[in-house]
């Protein structure tokens, strides 16, 4: 990938541009520096919309991977359009508690103890999740509070099929679906007919000026900030 700072009448936009698979080893070939901003410049040419034909490379490689900080949306990138939760999810011991309680023999919980965990973890996704406003997701699973409320406390089998999704597997499936990570999970029973976690951006990735590229060491302790603006 690389980043472009693309011009236009009213505002400048900074957006992410893939490079095809077979111009690749032609990049890493080229050691003149003219001819390597020439190709990289041809590449993006060919990728943006006529609207946006008034662009510079600014950043001529960006890693599958690279971790983005941009206003309320911790991420990293999985390709020019498609963003992986990079925010962990925090819940209260309370909650933890009762999710632990489907691996153990004998112990009742409540649908009130579920519909509970269910609220608290809208209630951390409404405050810090902002990037599941892609594709609607926090407003889906906002309204998906009263499916879940009349679901079965575990999963209904019939020949050894999954008839009905019960609270247990709806909240793990959750929790899949939010996870620092590409993961994503199926939450049709709640009416959300994209995977939850699968965020893409149709046109590609955008970012504002503010926007910090996080470069970090392999044992994680050393890390610098980049800001978008500062690239050009």
């Amino acid at each position: 990938m690389m980043l472009v700072k693309i011009q236009k009448k009213k505002e400048i936009i900074y957006k992410f541009v893939g490079v095809p698979r077979l111009w690749t080893d032609e990049l890493d070939r080229l050691n003149d520096t003219d001819e390597k901003k020439a190709l990289l410049k041809k590449i993006a040419k060919a990728s943006l919309s006529k609207a946006e034909q008034n662009f510079e490379v600014i950043l001529d490689k960006v890693y599958y991977g690279q971790l983005i900080i941009d206003g309320g949306q911790k991420y990293t990138l999985g390709s020019s359009e498609y963003k992986y939760n990079a925010m962990q999810l925090h819940l209260s011991t309370r909650s933890l508690k009762t999710l632990a309680k489907e691996k153990v023999k004998d112990v009742e919980v409540t649908d009130k103890e579920l519909v509970d965990v269910y609220e608290e973890i809208l209630s951390v996704v409404n405050k810090y999740f902002e990037l599941y406003d892609i594709s609607k997701f926090r407003q889906k699973l906002n309204e998906g509070l009263e499916l879940f409320k009349e679901l079965p406390i575990h999963n209904v089998y019939e020949s050894n099929k999954i008839k009905q999704f019960g609270k247990f597997e709806v909240l793990n499936r959750i929790l899949i679906g939010l996870h620092a990570s590409s993961m994503t999970t199926d939450l049709k029973v709640l009416g959300i007919k994209t995977k939850l976690g699968q965020m893409q951006v149709k046109g590609g990735i955008k970012l504002s000026p503010d926007a910090k590229l996080i470069y970090q060491s392999p044992t994680g302790i050393f890390s610098r900030a980049v800001r978008v603006k500062d690239l050009g």
